[in-house]
C-alpha cells in the first residue's frame, strides 16, 4: 500500500488528528488539506493544498496519507439499476461486542485528546491586494516599504549607521 486517503476532520471535535495519527503510526508521509493530485509517479506524489493564507504545491515520497477537501473530486451520482441495488441490499451490521474492542479505547473515553472550548477565530483585518503583473521591480519596493512601516522587519540601530 503507497498511498491513503482520508477525510480531513472527523464531526465530532474537528481537530483533523485522525489521518496525522494514522500516517504517524504507518511512518507514511503526510499532505493535509490536499484539494488537486498534480503528480503522481512510482516513488512520489505532487499536490495543492489548501493553506490559511491560499495554496501550496508540496511533495513527497510515498508511502503517503492525504488527508483532502470536498474540492478534490466531484462525486458522480449512481445510474438508476445501481440505485436499485443498492435498495435490496442487506446491510450487515457489526456491534462493540462482534468485533471485540475493549471500549475503554474508544469514543472519548478511549481520546488522548479532549476539546476544551470551541469557539470561532477573530476575524483578520483586511489585506491588500499588490499586483505584480505589471511592475514587478517596482511591486517589490512597494511591498518592502510596506512591510517595514508595519514593522514586520525591523532595521536594526547600526545598519542605520548607528553607533556601538
Amino acid at each position: 500500500m503507497d498511498l491513503v486517503f482520508a477525510g480531513k476532520e472527523a464531526i465530532d471535535g474537528d481537530t483533523a488528528q485522525t489521518g496525522p495519527g494514522i500516517a504517524q503510526r504507518l511512518k507514511f508521509a503526510q499532505l493535509t488539506y490536499v484539494i488537486n493530485v498534480k503528480e503522481l509517479t512510482d516513488s512520489s506524489i505532487t499536490v495543492e493544498r489548501k493553506t490559511e493564507s491560499g495554496r501550496q504545491i508540496v511533495q513527497a515520497k510515498l508511502p503517503a496519507l492525504l488527508t483532502v477537501e470536498k474540492e478534490l473530486n466531484d462525486l458522480r451520482y449512481a445510474s438508476l439499476p445501481n440505485v436499485m441495488k443498492a435498495s435490496a441490499y442487506e446491510t450487515e451490521i457489526w456491534d462493540s461486542k462482534m468485533l471485540d474492542f475493549d471500549m475503554t479505547q474508544l469514543g472519548l473515553k478511549g481520546s488522548p485528546t479532549s476539546v476544551a472550548k470551541i469557539f470561532a477565530p477573530l476575524g483578520r483585518s483586511g489585506g491588500e491586494i499588490i499586483d505584480a503583473t505589471k511592475d514587478p521591480s517596482g511591486t517589490a519596493a512597494v511591498l518592502v516599504q510596506k512591510v517595514f512601516q508595519q514593522n514586520i522587519i525591523m532595521v536594526h540601530p547600526l545598519a542605520k549607521g548607528g553607533k556601538r
